[in-house]
């Protein structure tokens, strides 16, 4: 099963100028965490934390994997303005 990046078409080039932009890391990451999708699902985790959050990619990925569970969905970043744009990732992405 194909799960969809997360949509980031709210974030404009300015955002960039301060938050890092997905780039192959991301992706292979996504990759990584799509394939590993069904334990997730299993193992329903009560939490999720990401470190450097950045965009907000990565644990929007993770929340479309997951889909509606009560996973508490934990991010951080030394940038607050990368938290602002992963709340809006999130928010885009629901």
């Amino acid at each position: 099963m194909m799960i969809p990046t997360p949509n980031l078409s709210h974030l404009t080039k300015e955002d960039y100028e301060f938050v890092y932009e997905p780039a192959e890391d991301t992706y292979i990451l996504l990759d990584a965490l799509e394939e590993d999708a069904k334990e997730l699902r299993e193992i329903r985790p009560l939490v999720s934390l990401e470190i450097g959050s950045g965009s907000g990619c990565v644990t929007s990925f993770i929340g479309s994997i997951l889909g509606s569970t009560n996973t508490l969905y934990l991010t951080t970043d030394i940038n607050v303005y990368a938290g602002r744009c992963t709340a809006r990732t999130g928010h885009q992405n629901k």
